[in-house]
């Protein structure tokens, strides 16, 4: 006679559904990996509509650190008087800017002397906002922002960017 065995073990069925579940998870880690969310890398920053800070009117006797930065002294009115006059002046190519009038002055007589440009085109123009004063070197005259850009792209191979300043918005 045949011998039949009447308790076998169901050992087929769970390594069925072992493999059925570890080959779902590695499908779902797939797609997790080469589907992110944000394909792009960017997001989106909402615009923050509060205050970044506040400075007090009444300091009820407390000292208050820091108070002589420059962000924080926006009524600063030490203006150079410049002797070129802008208002003729439609396009022209900023070439350096900075905050210190004596740096702006040394970076025009470095352009000038050292790099042959003419101190005629060579303009220091003052920009009083609410941080404080920049002083920009810009350099000469173009009628349009489209010849300046030809200009800038030709001849002036040391600035990576060319940022072109409309007189006309400065004021």
């Amino acid at each position: 006679m045949k011998k039949k065995r009447i308790f076998t073990k169901q050992r087929t069925k769970k390594i069925y559904y072992f493999f059925c579940i570890v080959l779902i998870l590695i499908i779902i880690i797939i797609i997790i990996i080469l589907y992110p969310k944000n394909r792009y890398g960017i997001f989106i920053l909402n615009e923050n509509i509060n205050n970044f800070y506040t400075i007090p009117k009444n300091k009820k006797g407390k000292i208050i650190s820091n108070s002589e930065i420059k962000i924080l002294d926006y009524k600063n009115t030490l203006i150079h008087n410049l002797d070129n006059n802008n208002e003729n002046f439609n396009f022209s190519i900023q070439i350096y800017s900075s905050s210190n009038y004596e740096n702006a002055l040394k970076k025009r007589n470095h352009f000038a002397n050292n790099l042959a440009f003419n101190a005629s085109d060579l303009l220091l123009v003052v920009i009083n906002h609410n941080l404080g004063i920049d002083y920009l070197l810009v350099y000469k005259n173009f009628m349009t922002r489209n010849e300046a850009l030809n200009y800038c792209s030709k001849y002036l191979n040391f600035i990576e960017n060319c940022l072109i300043i409309n007189f006309q918005n400065l004021n």
